[in-house]
């Protein structure tokens, strides 16, 4: 049985075909798009004890039907394994972002009876945060107007706010500290 990781790419490297690579365990494709540009990447991984990490669905008529995600190993090393392909890749190969955040996890049967053992054959999630909506009254509105002049000198701080606040949303973590921190510096120096 092998598990493989799908996941988008950004790239400005190209490539005229597929290229694709294996070692024992690993098999890592690189998939261009009509310009040539990386946009898609798979790694399979042959997993041996396999058996232990599938998914059950219970199907009870009289509740509803659900299924557990067994934990598995193997799920974090191919995570961890798009992981560094996206940061060595980014100078060796151009690519820009690898979208892991979003992956889809599938098990690929090898025979009739590996394929009889799968009741979920895929599964992809995404790493996101709650909306967090906050209702704009007119009372806030005429505050931020009425005291515009008071309030100039909050512009450039809470435009680094904002970026935080857009980067770390944006799961970019390292911009999001620059914003909310790095950059703050010389507005106050006792940080």
């Amino acid at each position: 049985m092998h598990l493989q990781i799908t996941a988008h790419a950004k790239s400005h490297g190209y490539t005229t075909s597929h290229l694709e690579v294996h070692n024992n365990l690993y098999s890592v494709r690189l998939e261009p798009n009509q310009q040539g540009q990386i946009e898609r990447l798979r790694i399979r991984k042959k997993i041996h004890d396999y058996r232990e990490y599938l998914t059950p669905i219970k199907n009870d008529p009289t509740i509803t039907t659900t299924f557990d995600l067994n934990y598995s190993p193997h799920h974090d090393d191919l995570m961890n394994f798009l992981q560094h392909i996206e940061s060595l890749g980014s100078f060796w190969c151009g690519i820009e972002k690898i979208d892991w955040q979003s992956a889809e996890f599938e098990w690929l049967p090898e025979n009739p009876e590996e394929k009889s053992l799968l009741d979920t054959i895929s599964f992809s999630f995404s790493y996101t945060y709650p909306d967090n909506r906050e209702e704009i009254n007119q009372s806030r509105l005429f505050e931020t107007v009425a005291h515009r002049r008071k309030q100039t000198w909050m512009v450039i701080p809470l435009a680094f706010f904002r970026e935080g606040m857009n980067e770390y949303g944006s799961q970019r973590y390292l911009y999001a500290f620059y914003n909310f921190y790095g950059d703050c510096k010389r507005f106050d120096t006792n940080l």
